[in-house]
């Protein structure tokens, strides 16, 4: 499993969650407000839920959300504003 940003690969790890969680920590900034994951195919929204639990503890900050938005290849795709 590796997260991504626009120009390379930001993380690598075998627990989908671990490794989403490490990939926002990266990409997060100290002005950002909003964390927006979109979930797809290959998670289950109540996965995705323990995950939005455990972001909303990190990052206490900002406002955290997720949608379902169906995409069959990638896990989560992430909007930090």
């Amino acid at each position: 499993i590796m997260g991504l940003d626009e120009r390379s690969v930001l993380t690598v790890g075998k627990n989908v969650t671990e490794t989403t969680i490490d990939l926002v920590e990266k990409i997060v900034k100290e002005d950002s407000s909003n964390i927006t994951l979109f979930y797809g195919e290959g998670v289950t929204e109540e996965d995705t839920k323990i995950l939005l639990a455990k972001l909303e503890e990190k990052f206490s900050h900002q406002d955290v959300s997720i949608v379902y938005g169906g995409q069959p290849v990638y896990y989560y795709v992430i909007s930090i504003e």
